[in-house]
């Protein structure tokens, strides 16, 4: 039987993002990410996605979360 779970965690609590793969997920080219936040119920780890699709979500949620934390009006030249 296949489930579905769905987790919410605000882009501003992200501490760290962490892409894996095992031997097997590296010969069939597939990755989990990980997300890591304060000490919660919620553990967040997207499995077995496309090992491209884990970069790129890592990549988008890197900046999304970088920029939660950001306070509001503040400008940064790195980030714009």
């Amino acid at each position: 039987m296949l489930t579905r779970r769905t987790h919410v965690v605000p882009h501003a609590r992200v501490q760290s993002l962490q892409l894996h793969q095992g031997v097997w997920q590296q010969r069939l080219g597939l990755a989990d990410l990980h997300v890591d936040s304060p000490p919660g119920p919620v553990k967040v780890r997207l499995r077995h996605r496309d090992a491209a699709e884990g970069r790129a979500l890592l990549d988008r949620e890197n900046a999304v979360s970088r920029r939660a934390r950001r306070p509001q009006g503040s400008w940064s030249p790195l980030t714009g």
